[in-house]
């Protein structure tokens, strides 16, 4: 349960602390470039899926372990999902994949409508 919680604020964080780097690039005031870098969400997602599979591989057969509890197989699922989203959007892919644009804040999910 504790590896659980663990992996849960790993996969998180990111989405409270920014260490990265974003850039844009205008021409006649209209953004024409934009990228998205952030290490704590690149950090945070290997380390969250990472946590997650060595959870789901972890030995529960033999003679001293008790059985697997039925609910580690779903949580590690869900984490390595929350992982890969953040090791996504760490990378700065969302914004090429969604292709959407957002006046407010992007959190690195979509690219800045205007830039200030």
């Amino acid at each position: 349960m504790k590896l659980a919680i663990w992996a849960a604020v790993l996969g998180l964080l990111p989405f409270v602390v920014f260490l990265g780097v974003t850039s844009h690039q205008l021409h006649n005031g209209e953004l024409v470039a934009y990228s998205y870098l952030n290490f704590a969400a690149i950090a945070g997602g290997g380390a969250t899926v990472a946590v997650a599979v060595a959870m789901a591989r972890r030995p529960y057969l033999g003679e001293l372990r008790p059985p697997r509890p039925g609910w580690v197989l779903p949580v590690c699922a869900v984490l390595i999902v929350l992982g890969a989203v953040q090791l996504v959007r760490g990378a700065g892919f969302f914004p090429m994949i969604l292709g959407c644009e957002t006046e407010s804040g992007t959190m690195g999910f979509c690219r800045p409508a205007v830039v200030g």
